[in-house]
């Protein structure tokens, strides 16, 4: 999750320079959303993980 959050916030601040809108805005956002990502990918990978198990 920590890695999503950086990668979204690089990305949000990328985005942020080429938009009208406000650098803190596009940096937050993206951090919650690779927050998002990496919770949605840390659930796939443990029920993966749990299937294999049994």
């Amino acid at each position: 999750m920590p890695i999503g959050m950086v990668f979204g916030c690089a990305t949000g601040s990328v985005v942020g320079l080429f938009l009208p809108i406000s650098f803190l805005f596009t940096t937050s956002l993206g951090a919650g959303i690779g927050y998002l990502f990496g919770y949605f990918a840390y659930e796939m990978y443990s029920r993966k993980d749990a299937v294999f198990n049994k």
